[in-house]
């Protein structure tokens, strides 16, 4: 598969599989629900975005290419960086908690690939905004507070 195809398979498939959880959902009871509409609505929103991305003329998509940071050890592959930030990842959402842990590890993730402090900020801050938002505020359930809390 060539390298430009590769990235519109895989959002297809995602969004393929979160069309497929949003067609289950009716199933459910209406408080059981509302889970996976403030999941499901925004996932699929996002893959079609980055659907469109990947199909632009220029092939670019999400981050600007040849712009990302690099893990400054020579000797771990790119798997083994892959791991060290999924670990990483890992360690902050169980320090900090899931909103603040969630939002600082979003900010990590978008500026190690690359993408503007601005927009990593905004959209970190959304996210954690939007998890306490739907989980504490609207639906009254206490996220994961974190060890250091």
């Amino acid at each position: 598969m060539k390298d430009r195809w590769q990235p519109v398979v895989v959002a297809l498939l995602l969004l393929s599989v979160a069309v497929a959880f949003a067609l289950a959902t009716p199933g459910l009871s209406p408080v059981a629900a509302i889970v996976p509409f403030f999941v499901l609505v925004p996932t699929i929103g996002l893959l079609a975005v980055q659907l469109v991305l990947d199909l632009s003329p220029t092939g670019e998509s999400g981050a600007r290419r040849g712009t990302e940071l690099r893990v400054a050890l020579p000797v771990v592959t790119k798997e083994g960086r892959s791991f060290l930030l999924l670990a990483a990842s890992l360690a902050g959402i169980l320090l900090a908690g899931l909103v603040v842990g969630g939002a600082v590890v979003t900010l990590f993730w978008l500026r190690v690939s690359g993408e503007r402090w601005t927009v990593s900020m905004v959209v970190a801050a959304l996210l954690g905004g939007l998890l306490y938002l739907a989980f504490e505020v609207l639906l009254g359930i206490t996220l994961f507070p974190g060890v250091l809390r």
